[in-house]
């Protein structure tokens, strides 16, 4: 298993997302508009002091996800990079060398996880606000 994760081309990770969530998006940024427009977003407390693995903590919880998970981030759409596949067993440590591979914390900005198999994304977007969104309801980070 490759200690990078692969790239996944960002308008299909944006379909994939779409499907999951049953909307009619195209893009990254339509899914940011409408994602922001759902009303269960939650504050992240003290989000700007917190690093990428506790943040990550926060989003995804203390369980284990067997599968690949999708990060789409700011650095996916500003600088062309794509979408990133990580194995799950992989994400901490995606997390945790983010800043030191590409300059830049992963949660500075817009970020969407896609966990495929479980059919719902968790977004944290960059004022601090986190939403885990499935195509039946919303809740909580």
């Amino acid at each position: 298993m490759s200690a990078h994760p692969r790239l996944v081309d960002l308008t299909l990770a944006a379909e994939v997302a779409a499907q999951i969530l049953d909307v009619p998006v195209r893009s990254f940024h339509e899914l940011l508009r409408l994602a922001e427009l759902r009303s269960r977003w939650v504050r992240v407390a003290e989000w700007q002091r917190l690093g990428d693995i506790e943040t990550l903590q926060i989003l995804l919880g203390p369980a284990s996800h067997p599968s690949e998970l999708w990060v789409i981030s700011d650095l996916s759409y500003g600088k062309d990079c794509d979408a990133f596949n990580v194995p799950a067993p992989r994400m901490n440590g995606f997390a945790d060398t983010h800043i030191e591979r590409f300059g830049e914390s992963l949660f500075n900005g817009n970020v969407i996880v896609i966990y495929r198999e479980q059919e719902t994304p968790w977004f944290f977007n960059h004022e601090g606000m986190a939403l885990r969104w499935s195509a039946t309801r919303d809740e909580t980070a």
